[in-house]
């Protein structure tokens, strides 16, 4: 049994692939994910589920397919020795509704 303060062994390394917004000359960054909801989640679920690949269709499930569903945004940092970027937070709120709203429905 794990401890609840015991840091897991992630099964997966989780990377998120996308490009700047409004930078036509980006090409792309992949960046690994830090994020201690993700150590969470792994350590939650492997007290219950030893498959591997079991585990890592539930972090795929809400780290990738649940996330196209949200606007997705990342804190950044940089790590003082290896002088790279990784994503160290996320935030995921649910889409905004694009459509202008009628006078009637406020």
């Amino acid at each position: 049994m794990i401890d609840k303060r015991e840091r897991v062994k992630m099964p997966v390394e989780l990377r998120y692939h996308f490009r700047c917004k409004n930078d036509p000359t980006c090409k792309g960054h992949h960046i690994i994910l830090l994020d201690w909801e993700l150590n969470e989640l792994a350590r939650n679920i492997m007290q219950k589920d030893i498959d591997t690949a079991s585990i890592e269709e539930k972090i795929r499930n809400k780290f990738y397919d649940y996330m196209k569903e949200r606007d997705l945004y990342f804190v950044m940092g940089t790590h003082f020795r290896f002088k790279t970027w990784m994503i160290i937070g996320i935030f995921y709120l649910r889409k905004e509704d694009k459509k202008q709203k009628n006078l009637f429905d406020f």
